[in-house]
């Protein structure tokens, strides 16, 4: 009876941890050394896919379509860089065909459905097959 109460324990831990984002990004945090968060907005039409995946110095926190294939990963990794930075070392390097936003003290890179930039020690990426617009991408950028 124990054995199977603490299984129990352990699943129930184990299914909160996957299914509570805040949870499972705090987590990750801690463990990679990232102070990771998670994004306050979501597009309309995607859901949180966890568990939140880390390793040390990067969080990445993916989301899915709720019909469909299409998906978007935003990861979190320790860094120096300022804009310029991120412009030089990541952006022109990936892509000659990008926009500069400047919103609420930050300068994020888009491209396609891609944004990059950084902010407080934190290189910031979204990664993205899904078409998402410039707009929903930067409301994702601001919302972390």
């Amino acid at each position: 009876a124990r054995a199977a109460c603490l299984a129990v324990m352990i699943l129930g831990g184990y299914l909160t941890y996957i299914n509570m984002p805040s949870v499972s990004v705090r987590v990750a945090a801690a463990q990679s050394g990232v102070n990771a968060s998670f994004p306050t907005y979501t597009p309309a039409g995607y859901r949180f896919d966890g568990p939140v995946a880390y390793q040390d110095g990067s969080v990445t926190i993916a989301f899915s379509a709720n019909g469909g294939n299409t998906n978007y990963q935003i990861e979190q990794q320790k860094s120096t860089w300022n804009s310029q930075a991120v412009l030089d070392n990541y952006v022109t390097p990936t892509t000659d065909d990008y926009d500069t936003n400047s919103s609420k003290g930050l300068t994020i890179y888009t491209y396609d459905s891609n944004a990059a930039w950084g902010n407080k020690g934190i290189f910031y990426t979204i990664k993205s097959s899904a078409p998402l617009r410039t707009d929903q991408v930067l409301h994702i950028a601001q919302s972390l």
